[in-house]
């Protein structure tokens, strides 16, 4: 398949990181997330309350506008009992809920990083006014040929529209 979005194709890019926060009453706030991270992945979480040893707790990662109907929902807010409980991400940081009734020990964030930007020697970078130096794609030289004809797609897209736009624009113009 030529699906640059295959699952196949990122696993490289796969990323596995603690994450560290601050247990409050009823939730548990990390610290900003790693700076090469891309998208969400999953959540790997052990909490404890008082009278049972740590376990793990499955998080739903929740849109923000959904969250206070989830956290009144009887059969949706967190539970340690149910091992369940709900996150969203806001900024840069992971809110886990916890309802006040267990604190998180450990999280481990698993997201898909950035690729690694890649230059060619000689060119200048635009950012930096400097020379770059030689990054070599971190992609087999297949899966850069599918992400190249992706861009090349997308970028002949967004031309042909300029195109368009701009062909209807000057109509409008010439017929006023």
């Amino acid at each position: 398949s030529s699906d640059v979005c295959s699952s196949d194709l990122l696993q490289k890019l796969i990323t596995t990181v603690p994450l560290y926060g601050t247990n409050y009453t009823d939730s548990f706030v990390s610290d900003p997330y790693p700076a090469d991270y891309m998208n969400y992945s999953s959540m790997y979480v052990m909490a404890k309350n008082d009278c049972c040893p740590p376990r793990n707790i499955i998080v739903y990662m929740v849109d923000k506008a959904d969250l206070y109907v989830i956290l009144r929902d009887e059969n949706k807010k967190p539970s340690f009992e149910w091992g369940e409980t709900v996150a969203i991400m806001a900024g840069n940081e992971f809110t886990i809920y916890t309802n006040g009734e267990f604190s998180v020990s450990s999280v481990d964030l698993t997201y898909y990083r950035a690729p690694i930007a890649i230059s060619f020697p000689g060119c200048i970078d635009i950012s930096t006014g400097l020379a770059t130096p030689d990054v070599p794609c971190e992609f087999k030289d297949d899966v850069a040929e599918i992400i190249v004809d992706q861009a090349v797609a997308i970028l002949a897209a967004d031309i042909e529209s300029f195109n368009q736009y701009s062909r209807a624009n000057t109509s409008v113009q010439t017929n006023t």
